[in-house]
C-alpha cells in the first residue's frame, strides 16, 4: 500500500471520507479557496471537495465568506479560527506523518494553549 493510499484509508475511517485529510491540509495552507481551487490544487474532483468542504462547514470548523460582486462570483471557504481547526489540521497532519510507534517523531505537536 502506497503512503497515499494508507493517508486516504485513515482519513476515510476517521473522517468519513477518504479526501479530507487533503483538503483540510491544502485550505489550511491555502488560509481561503474555492472548491475548484483546491481541487486543482490536490488533484482531487470538484465534487469530491466540495462534498468534503460541506461537511466541514456543517461541523463549523470551516464557514464559507461572503460573496463579493453577486451570486455569480466565487465561493471561498476558510478555516473557522480557533481550538476545533487546530485540532483537525494536527489530526490530519498525523494522519500523513510516520504511523504511531514508529522511530520518526509525531508530525505535529498539539499545543493546549491554542
Amino acid at each position: 500500500m502506497t503512503d497515499l493510499e494508507e493517508t486516504r484509508r485513515r482519513s476515510a475511517a476517521l473522517f468519513g471520507n477518504e479526501k479530507t485529510v487533503e483538503i483540510v491540509l491544502a485550505l489550511d495552507e491555502e488560509g481561503a479557496a474555492t472548491a475548484q481551487q483546491l481541487a486543482t490544487r490536490t488533484g482531487i474532483p470538484h465534487s469530491l471537495v466540495r462534498d468534503a468542504l460541506v461537511r466541514l462547514v456543517t461541523g463549523s470548523a470551516v464557514h464559507q465568506v461572503p460573496r463579493v460582486g453577486g451570486s455569480r462570483s466565487p465561493l471561498y471557504y476558510q478555516p473557522t479560527p480557533g481550538k476545533l481547526w487546530v485540532a483537525i489540521v494536527a489530526a490530519a497532519q498525523a494522519i500523513v506523518g510516520p504511523p504511531e510507534g514508529s522511530a520518526g517523531r509525531p508530525a505535529v505537536e498539539i499545543s493546549r494553549d491554542a
